[in-house]
């Protein structure tokens, strides 16, 4: 019976030696599961913060492009009224060119009739000369 329960005792620390490497390893793999579970926990936030940081980027993003077409409509407009005001600045020049025409023209009109004026003066003198002596004429042939 002494044999039995040296056997029976060697058998039950070998169990109770057994229990705590067993409870050993658990806890082993209870820390392991842990960091990996504290590791996953990290990761799905660096995950989130990146997430976080990929959508304002988009968003910025967004209201960057939405500012560049509107840049490019006013940049479209720009060069439209850029063209207008080039056809219009042609059309005045086109105007101003038929007005240094027309002022020609007329200080050409002017020369003429001042130089008419002058004749028909030169001329009215002429002809009061002439009725001057045609009276004189006159006079002396009627005596």
């Amino acid at each position: 019976m002494r044999e039995e329960l040296n056997t029976s005792h060697t058998q039950l620390n070998v169990l109770l030696s057994d229990k705590v490497e067993l409870q050993n390893l658990i806890n082993k793999h209870g820390q392991e599961r842990d960091r990996l579970l504290e590791d996953l926990n990290q990761s799905f936030k660096e995950k989130n913060e990146k997430e976080i940081r990929l959508e304002e980027a988009l968003t910025e993003l967004s209201s960057t492009q939405d500012q560049l077409f509107t840049v490019k409509e006013e940049l479209v407009k720009n060069r439209i009224e850029a063209e207008k005001l080039r056809e219009s600045l042609h059309r005045a020049r086109s105007e101003l060119d038929n007005l240094d025409k027309n002022i020609s023209q007329i200080k050409t009109e002017r020369d003429l009739m001042s130089e008419s004026q002058s004749k028909a003066m030169y001329l009215e003198e002429k002809v009061e000369e002439l009725e001057l002596l045609n009276r004189s004429l006159s006079r002396r042939l009627s005596v």
